[in-house]
């Protein structure tokens, strides 16, 4: 799993607690995959690749491109403290995405919920420092 890292092209800072951080090796491994489904896309060596390659949807890469690398830049999961609530809201954001998946056959309808997710996460995390 921690070849998922290099996958972002981010430094995310890694957290003490083994639970916080597979639960959030776990997330950014669904996101990886929902976006090479939503994208049509086989698998990538980086965020950039995919998003480089993808042609289906330009206003998704140019919102990623402006403010959806900003908003990963900005998770520090080695500040997260609350280790529970962390690891039940990786849960709980875990099920709404696959639920959401599982409910659109077109999957278009899938960026919202990306959105939504990779905004949310850096301000849980601030939220349980």
């Amino acid at each position: 799993m921690s070849n998922v890292y290099s996958w972002y092209g981010i430094d995310f800072k890694r957290s003490a607690s083994k639970n916080i951080q597979n639960a959030f090796e776990e997330w950014l491994n669904l996101i990886k995959d929902e976006l090479h489904k939503y994208f049509g896309a086989s698998e990538t060596e980086t965020l950039q690749e995919l998003l480089d390659e993808s042609n289906n949807d330009k206003y998704f890469v140019e919102w990623f491109n402006e403010i959806g690398f900003s908003s990963l830049q900005q998770m520090n999961v080695e500040m997260v403290l609350e280790e529970d609530r962390f690891v039940n809201f990786v849960e709980f954001d875990k099920f709404l995405i696959e639920n959401e998946h599982e409910w659109e056959e077109e999957h278009k309808e899938m960026r919202g919920t990306l959105i939504s997710a990779i905004k949310v996460m850096p301000e849980t995390m601030r939220m349980l420092y």
